[in-house]
């Protein structure tokens, strides 16, 4: 599947074939983020989670979405 968003200089990203638990990568200059959409856990440093804030608050804001994505494309 690929970027489903750019956000500045961070991308958004769902791959294919993932493993579960459902998430999504936000990937930023130096680093990569994980953030599960059950609960919105995002493993990573919390420094890369404040860089990447918008990007965190689109994921949140289009959480239903993506988990329904998750499931089309991981059944």
């Amino acid at each position: 599947m690929g970027t489903l968003l750019r956000v500045g200089k961070f991308r958004v990203a769902m791959h294919v074939n993932d493993h579960n638990p459902a998430h999504v990568h936000v990937s930023g200059p130096d680093f990569e983020l994980l953030v599960f959409l059950d609960d919105m856990t995002v493993e990573g440093t919390a420094a890369e989670a404040r860089a990447a804030a918008e990007a965190l608050a689109w994921i949140e804001a289009n959480r239903l979405q993506l988990l329904e994505r998750w499931a089309r494309e991981h059944a």
